[in-house]
């Protein structure tokens, strides 16, 4: 966290970037950000959504890889079907 900070603190601190370029890349920071922890969640709901089948008896086979497309961006993740 403390590498978005100092990420922002620089951005902000340009004093060669207009407002509009230092908005534009708090954007592209700030969208890096919220993909981090959206794929955290992902592997967190998926680890245990395993723990829960693997205890009735399935076994996963194979890992798919999906792409999404948000607002904030495309994200790339894996899955067990």
């Amino acid at each position: 966290m403390d590498t978005y900070f100092q990420q922002m603190d620089q951005i902000l601190a340009h004093e060669k970037l207009d407002r509009i370029e230092k908005e534009r890349q708090l954007q592209l920071l700030m969208n890096t950000l919220i993909e981090y922890y959206f794929q955290q969640y992902i592997k967190y709901k998926e680890n245990s959504q395993r723990l829960y089948y693997q205890a009735h008896g399935y076994q996963p086979e194979k890992k798919a890889e999906r792409m999404v497309h948000f607002l904030f961006g495309s994200m790339t993740y894996e899955r067990t079907p």
